[in-house]
């Protein structure tokens, strides 16, 4: 028979299916074609490509591809597994996230019962891409909470392994920065502890910062690294918008608010050892989180320990009755979650169509449309989310811009800016534009300012259909 301990952590497994399939959706990034073109080039040349050769803005821009290495995962996975084999890394990798956090904050049956559903609530929009650099992210950060607590129990062993993750981190994902940071903050936070190991955790972060470098682009991603976290154009983008303005940003404001008020109440009263390094952490990354909604996934993972912490000092119902609760609440969860896979097909049956006619609006008739008519010029303008769908799909089109360039300056010109003002904002007149033929989705600024203009005659739709409408100029149409 099970004792009291076995069969918790039996019963831990139930949850941990739970966030599996909670995480198992079609593999919906919007960059996910130039990844997969970037790892393909890799693969037939034997070298990382370096400069801008798939858009028509900045050719030949040089650009410092921190996480080169994801690039070489997704097209590895993605040739022999096609979508469903991305589907199924991202699941894995989030549900290994979690059962390192759970290792860490040493969580019962009953935190479990109420964290882990609003885990998933929190990180839906997570999930919902599937794999993504994001996800990798999220995975690293549990990592490093593990190895900054293992530095209290076998310190020599955590030594060894920080600097071995930050080497993997800084090729694969550019928040490294952000896990050197916060390594530092735990670092100075541990002078107000009694922690005894700080000339191990020094030593780990010193070769972690010395062994970072060791990378295709050597020290130029740190300097990327900086750019991108100081790049204004990011707030245009909505998982880099501050939950103040996105409609969805309430619910974590909400919890954060309530998260430091419960630690609050327990450091009045005293009634528990408060775990101030993971608090300082905690803070640091809500107030990131306050300015980007990117930081709220990595913030409920350092977070983890914290909430665990605070559901220990609740009295919890007997341990039979927590057992019963989970088991059938994680299972009715997990049916729940099953019959929405044997109701929506897309999952299994994923492929390029779906990705464009059920998730991001683009148009693969439109694409042809252009190849056949001889409109993929440098005068063409794309919509931004088509373009890593165009790189992997129609090589023949290069679009004018895509998810690699939100940051890229050249003289002091943005493509992403100057597309944004054009297409979304209205700040540009497209008319002053170089562009005379258009590529847009039907829910843009920009489309229903040409389906204007259309008809007043100084633009033509000559293509439509339920996503998007290609437009050109009429002075150089012959329609």
């Amino acid at each position: 028979m099970f004792s009291k301990r076995g069969w918790s952590s039996f019963l831990i497994l139930i949850p941990l299916i739970y966030v599996f399939v909670s995480s198992l959706y079609p593999a919906t990034d919007f960059d996910l074609g130039w990844h997969l073109k970037y790892g393909e080039y890799f693969f037939n040349n034997g070298v990382i490509l370096r400069e801008n050769v798939f858009s028509s803005a900045l050719p030949q821009y040089k650009w410092v591809n921190i996480s080169w290495g994801i690039d070489l995962v997704e097209y590895l996975i993605f040739s022999r597994f096609g979508f469903i084999g991305l589907s199924l890394l991202a699941a894995s990798a989030i549900t290994l996230a979690i059962l390192l956090v759970i290792r860490t904050s040493h969580a019962g049956l009953w935190e479990l019962l109420i964290l882990l559903p609003f885990f998933v609530w929190v990180n839906k929009s997570l999930f919902q891409t599937s794999f993504r650099g994001h996800v990798l992210s999220t995975l690293y950060f549990s990592l490093l909470l593990y190895i900054l607590n293992l530095f209290s129990s076998n310190p020599r062993l955590a030594l060894y392994i920080l600097p071995a993750l930050f080497v993997v981190w800084a090729n694969t994902n550019g928040s490294f920065i952000l896990g050197l940071l916060l390594t530092g903050i735990w670092l100075g936070s541990s002078f107000f502890t009694k922690a005894t190991h700080r000339r191990y955790l020094a030593s780990g972060l010193l070769l972690a910062i010395l062994f970072t470098p060791i990378h295709p682009f050597g020290l130029g991603i740190f300097k990327e690294s900086l750019r991108h976290a100081h790049n204004s154009d990011l707030a245009k983008i909505a998982e880099w918008s501050s939950p103040l303005v996105n409609r969805n940003g309430s619910g974590p404001i909400a919890w954060q608010i309530a998260l430091y008020l419960a630690c609050l109440a327990l450091i009045i009263t005293r009634r528990h050892t408060f775990q101030l390094q993971i608090f300082i952490l905690s803070l640091t990354l809500s107030v990131l989180s306050w300015a980007a909604m990117r930081y709220i996934t990595p913030l409920t993972i350092i977070s983890f320990p914290l909430l665990v912490y605070l559901l220990k000092s609740i009295r919890p119902p007997s341990h039979m009755l927590v057992s019963v609760l989970l088991v059938s609440i994680f299972t009715l969860l997990i049916l729940m979650r099953i019959i929405q896979f044997s109701q929506q097909n897309n999952f299994y049956s994923m492929n390029w169509n779906l990705y464009c006619s059920v998730y991001n609006s683009c148009s693969p008739a439109g694409a042809e449309f252009i190849i056949a008519h001889s409109l993929n010029k440098p005068d063409l303008l794309t919509a931004y989310e088509f373009g890593g769908w165009l790189i992997w799909n129609y090589p023949q089109i290069k679009p004018y811009i895509d998810g690699r360039m939100h940051i890229w300056s050249q003289n002091d010109f943005s493509p992403f800016a100057y597309y944004y003002s054009v297409s979304e904002s209205g700040e540009q007149d497209i008319n002053d534009s170089q562009f005379n033929t258009v590529f847009i989705s039907k829910d843009t600024h920009l489309y229903f300012e040409l389906e204007r203009r259309s008809k007043t005659g100084s633009w033509k739709k000559i293509f439509e259909d339920a996503t998007t409408a290609i437009f050109v100029r009429k002075f150089v149409s012959h329609y």
